[in-house]
C-alpha cells in the first residue's frame, strides 16, 4: 500500500514537472476544416496558468551556497523546488497549532532573494498525524492536514514568499 502512494505521488510530480518543462496545453478538437493543431499552439484556451508557469527547475541542495544560487539564478532557472516538512514544522500536536517554519522560511527566502520561484513540496507526515511518513492519515486527521496546508498556503502565498506553486 505504501509503495503505491510512495508511486502515485511520484507520477503526480513527474506530470508537474512535464507540464512546467515543456508547456504542454490543452486543445481542443479539431473541428472540420480546420488545421490540425500543432504541439506548441492552443486551440481553447488555457485558463490553467502552465502557460506562465516556470520552464527551469532546480532542486536547492546546499541553500547557504551563495555562489551556487548566484549562478543558478543567472542560468535561466527560475523555479526551485523546496520541501517542507509537515513533521519538521509540527512534531506534536498542539491547540492551537504552532509551527516551527524557520527553515522553511529562510530556505524560500533564499530561493526568492536569487530571482528563484519557491515551488513547495510538504513531505513527511508526523507520528501523530499518519501511519508512516508517507501516510496514510489516521482517521480523523483530514482536518489537521488540511489546516496545515492552509497555513502554509497563508504564510508562503504572498509577498516576500510568492509561493504559487505546491
Amino acid at each position: 500500500m505504501r509503495f503505491r502512494h510512495r508511486l502515485a505521488a511520484q507520477f503526480c510530480s513527474a506530470v508537474v514537472l512535464l507540464y512546467a518543462l515543456f508547456g504542454l496545453g490543452v486543445s481542443s478538437p479539431v473541428s472540420a476544416g480546420a488545421p490540425p493543431a500543432t504541439p506548441n499552439s492552443k486551440t481553447a484556451p488555457d485558463n490553467s496558468g502552465i502557460a506562465t508557469m516556470p520552464r527551469v527547475a532546480v532542486e536547492i541542495q546546499n541553500i547557504n551556497d551563495n555562489a551556487a544560487l548566484q549562478a543558478t539564478g543567472a542560468s535561466g532557472a527560475n523555479l526551485a523546488r523546496v520541501v517542507i516538512s509537515w513533521a519538521g514544522a509540527e512534531p506534536t500536536r498542539t491547540n492551537p497549532p504552532t509551527y516551527n517554519l524557520g527553515t522553511a522560511e529562510y530556505t524560500i527566502n533564499q530561493a526568492v532573494n536569487h530571482n528563484l520561484t519557491p515551488l513547495i513540496i510538504i513531505l513527511d507526515c508526523p507520528v501523530w498525524a499518519c501511519v508512516g511518513a508517507d501516510g496514510p492519515l489516521y482517521s480523523g486527521m483530514e482536518n489537521a492536514a488540511a489546516q496545515f496546508m492552509g497555513a502554509m498556503a497563508t504564510r508562503f502565498g504572498h509577498a516576500p514568499y510568492n509561493a504559487h506553486y505546491w
